[in-house]
Formats: structure tokens, C-alpha cells, sequence
């Protein structure tokens, strides 16, 4: 997983900053582009959305190490992600 940040330049001549999250085959992780730009769109500052995008990709890795899809993940798993990401991933030898 990487995190990638890319600069748009907008018709009005502003730039726009934004932040994605790329699998091991450099492809978008669709789910978490969506939610990036939904923030985006709703005028989170761009701290925030990276700060969203590193969290995402902590998430992600969290799901490939238990072998879950994201749409398998549960309640009774958020305290053990919670727990592996404070911890560095020492939960489950990771």
C-alpha cells in the first residue's frame, strides 16, 4: 500500500491538493478514493484528508493481515484493529 498525493490546477488557476491510496499493484483503492473525495468535497482541510488517507491505509493493511474484505468487517473487529493500530501491529505477530 502507498499513499500518494497529486496536484490538480483548477480552470480558476487555484491548485488542489489531493491524497490517494494505491494498492501493492499501484491501483486506486476505490472504496477509499470515494470516501477521500466525498471529504474533499465537503470542504475538509487537506491535513485532515491525509491524515483520513494514512488511518485508510493502516485499515487496509489491518484487513489483508486478517484476510477480510472490507465489506466483511465487523463491530467485534474494531477493538482489534484499534488495538493492532496503537500498537504498531503487534496484535497477531504482525
Amino acid at each position: 500500500m502507498k499513499i500518494l498525493d497529486s496536484l490538480q490546477q483548477l480552470p480558476n488557476g487555484t491548485e488542489l491538493i489531493r491524497w490517494h491510496l494505491l494498492d501493492d499493484n499501484y491501483q486506486l483503492v476505490k472504496p477509499v478514493e470515494g470516501f477521500l473525495r466525498f471529504k474533499q468535497r465537503g470542504g475538509s482541510a487537506i491535513g485532515t484528508i491525509k491524515t483520513y488517507a494514512e488511518k485508510l491505509k493502516a485499515f487496509w493493511n489491518f484487513l489483508e493481515l486478517k484476510q477480510l474484505g472490507w465489506q466483511d468487517f465487523q463491530v467485534q473487529h474494531m477493538a482489534e484493529f484499534g488495538y493492532w493500530d496503537l500498537t504498531g501491529g503487534l496484535l497477531l505477530g504482525s
